[in-house]
């Protein structure tokens, strides 16, 4: 409940704020810094153990320096916690439907192109790549010895920047994340499996440029 208070209250806080958009500039060196509440919105499927993780939310921040005046670097950072299930009824035969959750640290480098740097609404669309590190896997999943490989992933995206004043703007951004990873089982081989995941990234929040 509290995670949903805090996306709608930065939703709201966000539409306050539009009335007062002011038209800002990117120039090469710049700095754009995005804080981002975000929902995770996830499909994920695996074979032998027939895994799922739940949706989440969390807090984000990312840096974008314009290289040029239109093309920007973004790095976002970020933490995640998922909940881990299974249909598997071999696997629930050794532990429960509920297996306990893993934590994500998903760090992702994107090129971005601005298409209009110099108004009021400026949006962009964005491709680059992450790097998915997992870690703290709880419950059963630790009872099993279950471990989850980190992997590199893919992501694509779109935003837009609304500027409120010269140095401060309002942030809406979609990404999507798509990525494989091997899972290990410590407590039986045979049941090894690999995780596809496809996330959809969706975020609101504010940015301060430098």
């Amino acid at each position: 409940m509290k995670k949903k208070q805090m996306i709608l209250s930065a939703a709201f806080t966000s539409l306050f704020m539009v009335v007062t958009a002011q038209k800002a500039a990117a120039d090469a060196g710049d700095f754009l810094v995005h804080s981002t509440v975000i929902g995770v919105f996830t499909d994920a499927s695996s074979s032998s153990l027939d895994l799922d993780i739940d949706s989440t939310e969390s807090v984000a921040l990312d840096a974008t320096y314009f290289v040029t005046h239109n093309i920007g670097v973004n790095v976002l950072a970020t933490f995640l916690n998922f909940n881990v299930e299974t249909d598997s009824a071999a696997v629930q035969g050794l532990a429960s439907k509920d297996l306990g959750s893993v934590d994500l640290l998903p760090p992702i480098v994107s090129a971005q192109y601005h298409f209009s740097p110099d108004s009021a609404v400026s949006p962009y669309v964005s491709a680059g790549f992450n790097y998915n590190i997992f870690s703290s896997e709880s419950g059963h999943l630790n009872d099993l010895g279950v471990e989850v490989d980190d992997t590199f992933g893919w992501v694509v995206g779109a935003g837009l920047d609304y500027s409120i004043t010269e140095n401060v703007s309002l942030n809406a951004d979609l990404k999507y994340l798509t990525f494989e990873a091997d899972v290990n089982v410590g407590a039986d081989p045979t049941l090894n499996d690999e995780l596809e995941v496809d996330a959809w990234i969706v975020g609101v929040g504010l940015g301060f440029k430098f």
